[in-house]
């Protein structure tokens, strides 16, 4: 298909897969980078994961896409803008089907809308998977650590894998940084 679900798919499999594999570090490390950041932060990055966790585990994309650094929507909208202008009418069907949005609406939205609407979808696509949903809902943080304005999730799924994912602070609270998590393959 399209230029719009390559990253619409790079998302859910990132979500779905809880965005990569572990490296460990030491207890001690951990502690010290922990303490350093302090317990607001610790608390912010508590509360993330919290919503994060819910949304994935209820397969809900608006919520998931809120939960996404700028930085991330910025770089999906830009692709859309890209891809928008060459798609042929199959895929603006597709992306009809998909989102449930008629095809004349989709084709009038800004791409900043349209990469919201489209990976949305995509990400509301999750609750089609509820084994690998439950999974990610009954996981646990084992470690947490902080690195200027970001932090590195570590968390076992209820099938033992151990999985990370960088988290970046905004103004808003703290965010999913998928980029940064993709390209450290979810290592820290």
């Amino acid at each position: 298909m399209g230029q719009w679900r390559r990253w619409a798919v790079t998302a859910l499999v990132a979500v779905a897969a809880g965005c990569g594999r572990r490296e460990g570090k030491s207890a001690r490390a951990e502690k010290g980078a922990a303490e350093a950041a302090g317990p607001e932060d610790r608390a912010g990055v508590d509360a993330f994961w919290g919503s994060w966790k819910k949304a994935v585990a209820a397969g809900d994309g608006r919520a998931l896409w809120t939960l996404t650094s700028a930085t991330d929507r910025k770089a999906v909208a830009e692709k859309m803008k890209t891809a928008a202008g060459k798609l042929p009418d199959s895929e603006w069907r597709v992306l009809a089907a998909l989102t449930g949005l008629a095809e004349e609406r989709l084709r009038q939205m800004t791409p900043e809308m349209l990469a919201e609407e489209t990976t949305v979808a995509m990400l509301g696509k999750l609750r089609e998977q509820p084994a690998e949903l439950a999974k990610v809902e009954g996981s646990e943080v084992t470690g947490v650590t902080f690195d200027a304005e970001r932090a590195t999730i570590r968390f076992r799924l209820t099938d033992g894998k151990d999985l990370a994912m960088v988290a970046v602070r905004e103004p808003e609270g703290w965010k999913a940084d998928l980029a940064a998590t993709a390209r450290t393959g979810g290592r820290r």
